[in-house]
């Protein structure tokens, strides 16, 4: 008698995996574009932030949700914002295409994703959106699409920095060299940190590593405003903080809208404990999605999950949809999770062979979750005639890895 399928995806760890191929499936088609009463909110919404000068897309987000859109929808009018010349969409987009060359491993200074990338950077510094006159100095500095011009970088930190961005001031204290050897009564540093320039504060926490000084700055971070700053309060290994204040923090990084935070409080809510964060699935759900389309690849297969559980009202559809957008951008689980669905169909037209053989090639990039996904293909006889040694052996290689409950799956 077969048995039912070993491996749930919800139990993938968080484990990325940078510069693996993810398979090229056979997929239904997606939902709908928004409405054009939808568009509009959303065009407003992103007309507000350029005004602004604003790179927090939660009211953009907040703008396709009130509407009853959904992370597909986020993605699709998103992109054709980008492609009408929306500075913020534009920003947006560039990014997506670093990611994607990050992905495939290509060289920075001649992928076209890149050049695609910063011509859209250009087209929205040159309507006078500042951050990205801002990532455009990050990419000529550090070489994305051409050959690293630092004096080129610098001029564009300079002009960001004369149009006002607070960033902008803190970058280039760091690559100006005047926080080198831990000086900071230098009179631009000075004044910086006394205007309160939380940016400057994480930079300088940065340079301190794990030591108590770090924490200390963190600390005036997070009481100026920073939203990474509280995260990272939130996840320190202080032994003096408690669980309340590890949650207060958790909470503060949320209310700031930082991607990272959302993912964490969203798994916490759909399947914590309840403790500190009470379990909340519908409001849990909401903030994996918000974590997922301002960013946060691993709130991928969190979500999908979620979905999962819940087939009256998520299609397997949108949660191939999920994993194969997450896969593309180089989320290790989400790559995992999508081999198998197109191994097994879920959501997709099936092609076993295909999905096994990229789920073989994650475990051997050094995804010891493909072997748990290979082991309860083996088991059921997916692509094949079922093989109980295959299995085994593959969770065996999985409990090398530390996974837990190979041992119990294997008896």
């Amino acid at each position: 008698m077969k048995h039912a399928a070993l491996i749930v995806l919800p139990v993938l760890a968080f484990t990325p995996l940078m510069a693996q191929e993810a398979p090229e499936p056979s997929v239904l088609p997606t939902e709908q574009p928004l409405s054009p009463s939808k568009q509009d909110v959303l065009k407003a919404a992103l007309k507000e932030m350029a005004a602004a000068q604003s790179e927090d897309l939660y009211a953009a987000v907040e703008a396709i949700e009130e509407t009853g859109g959904t992370e597909e929808d986020w993605l699709t009018q998103m992109t054709a914002e980008a492609e009408a010349g929306d500075p913020v969409a534009q920003l947006w987009s560039a990014r997506r295409m670093l990611d994607r060359m990050v992905t495939r491993g290509s060289d920075p200074a001649t992928d076209e994703d890149v050049k695609k990338a910063v011509q859209m950077l250009a087209a929205a510094a040159a309507s006078g959106y500042v951050p990205a006159k801002v990532e455009q100095a990050r990419l000529a500095g550090s070489g994305v699409g051409c050959k690293p011009d630092t004096k080129k970088g610098m001029q564009y930190l300079v002009e960001a920095c004369k149009a006002g961005s607070v960033r902008a001031r803190a970058a280039y204290l760091l690559v100006s060299g005047r926080l080198d050897n831990g000086n900071f009564e230098r009179p631009e540093v000075a004044s910086e940190l006394k205007k309160n320039n939380y940016y400057l504060e994480e930079i300088i926490a940065t340079l301190y590593g794990e030591s108590p000084e770090a924490t200390e700055w963190w600390k005036k971070a997070s009481e100026h405003g920073s939203a990474k700053a509280a995260f990272v309060l939130s996840q320190s290994d202080d032994v003096s903080k408690t669980d309340e204040q590890a949650a207060a923090y958790l909470r503060l990084a949320v209310e700031r809208h930082l991607p990272e935070a959302l993912a964490a409080i969203g798994a916490l809510e759909t399947g914590g404990d309840g403790a500190v964060v009470p379990l909340n699935k519908e409001q849990g759900i909401r903030h994996l999605q918000e974590a997922l389309v301002l960013g946060c690849l691993p709130a991928a297969v969190t979500l999908g999950s979620q979905y999962i559980q819940a087939p009256d009202r998520y299609s397997a559809q949108r949660v191939f949809n999920l994993y194969r957008e997450a896969a593309s951008r180089g989320d290790g689980r989400a790559m995992v999770a999508h081999a198998y669905c197109l191994a097994t169909g879920r959501g997709c037209t099936a092609d076993a062979a295909k999905g096994i053989d990229a789920l073989q090639r994650l475990a051997r990039g050094g995804m010891p979750y493909a072997y748990m996904a290979l082991a309860d293909l083996y088991f059921n006889g997916i692509g094949a005639e079922p093989d109980v040694q295959k299995a085994i052996d593959a969770l065996g290689e999985a409990a090398s890895a530390g996974l837990p409950r190979t041992y119990t799956l294997m008896a």
